[in-house]
């Protein structure tokens, strides 16, 4: 999982070159193969302070980034600052939500989970699952939980011989 992480924060450096000095980049670069995220996540607090698509992405990679070294009060501030700035992202508002749920902010989480629209990819739609019952268990409610199993049981079945062909 690091080693993805690792290359995954590698590509997205990618992402913002020429805002910011080569130099930086190339230090940020050096460093990830080196197992060192550190001048990585700088590089994504400086454009996530600017405005646009791209400052929406780096603040998510920031909390992405800070949420791997624990520090959950961060990775909250920057994934909240990614929804603000692309308020209609699922993987924006799924790490957002998690976070909450992490951080046991669960009307927040329960907000950001009412939020997120209807065309998710397949992955985007696990991970929504996820989410509503972390949301669920973490709160105690337990028969919405089973409903919800059951109601995922039933959709996948429907769902399978679709898209597998079987």
């Amino acid at each position: 999982e690091k080693t993805q992480l690792l290359q995954e924060t590698y590509a997205e450096l990618k992402q913002v070159k020429g805002k910011l000095p080569e130099a930086q980049l190339a230090k940020a670069e050096e460093n990830i193969l080196k197992g060192d995220t550190e001048a990585a996540e700088q590089i994504f607090d400086t454009v996530a302070d600017e405005s646009g698509r791209i400052a929406a992405r780096a603040a998510f990679w920031s909390g992405r980034l800070a949420e791997d070294r624990l520090d959950y009060t961060k990775a909250m501030r920057q994934y909240t600052k990614a929804v603000a700035l692309k308020e209609d992202s699922p993987d924006y508002l799924l790490a957002a939500g998690r976070m909450a749920c992490t951080l046991a902010d669960y009307d927040r989480a329960q907000e950001l989970l009412i939020k997120i629209p209807n065309d998710m990819s397949d992955d985007q739609v696990s991970d929504f699952i996820d989410l509503a019952m972390q949301l669920l268990y973490d709160t105690g409610k337990y028969r919405e939980m089973s409903i919800l199993m059951i109601f995922n049981i039933t959709q996948l079945a429907t769902y399978m011989p679709i898209k597998t062909g079987y």
